[in-house]
């Protein structure tokens, strides 16, 4: 079974995804986004020029899948968070050929997860010269999260933990 554990930026998830793989005695996958920033030259995706962020972002997705076909693993990062992030700052450079492409391999993917553990709460996300850390950019992105887990049939498989949002 795949677990991927989700959450806005703002939120750690990798201890979360940690302690789900030990308990469920499954491997824990880590985000490769950073390292894939690193091979290109760049510290974020946000730098890279928009065709060179456009081939970064279709690369994680196609290795991801790879790793998602193989089954067994608990993920702290997963489609749904990097879409959601495509949405907010990358979409207007996207063709709407590039997007359909994109959502289907996004579907395949959805298919393969067991199960979505989105974090309502948690610790905060430390800086790491990664992520974007703004709260107003965190409560958009997931926004697009929750579209996304019905866009991309997930809706049944997701639990939300911890502190329920204000409606």
């Amino acid at each position: 079974m795949i677990t991927i554990v989700t959450a806005a930026p703002l939120i750690d998830v990798r201890s979360a995804a940690l302690e789900t793989a030990r308990v469920e005695g499954r491997v824990f996958i880590a985000d490769p986004t950073p390292t894939l920033c690193r091979q290109f030259g760049f510290q974020t995706l946000y730098e890279m020029p928009r065709e060179i962020q456009t081939e970064a972002r279709r690369s994680l997705i196609r290795e991801h899948r790879a790793r998602v076909e193989q089954g067994g693993a608990v993920f702290d990062h997963g489609v749904v968070g990097w879409l959601a992030d495509w949405m907010r700052w990358h979409w207007s450079s996207t063709t709407t050929e590039v997007w359909d492409a994109v959502m289907d391999e996004a579907r395949a993917i959805a298919r393969g997860y067991g199960r979505v553990d989105h974090l309502e709460s948690g610790g905060r996300r430390a800086y790491d010269g990664h992520a974007w850390l703004d709260a107003r950019n965190s409560a958009q992105i997931e926004g697009l999260m929750r579209h996304l887990y019905d866009e991309l049939g997930l809706a049944p498989r997701v639990r939300y933990l911890g502190r329920a949002r204000a409606a």
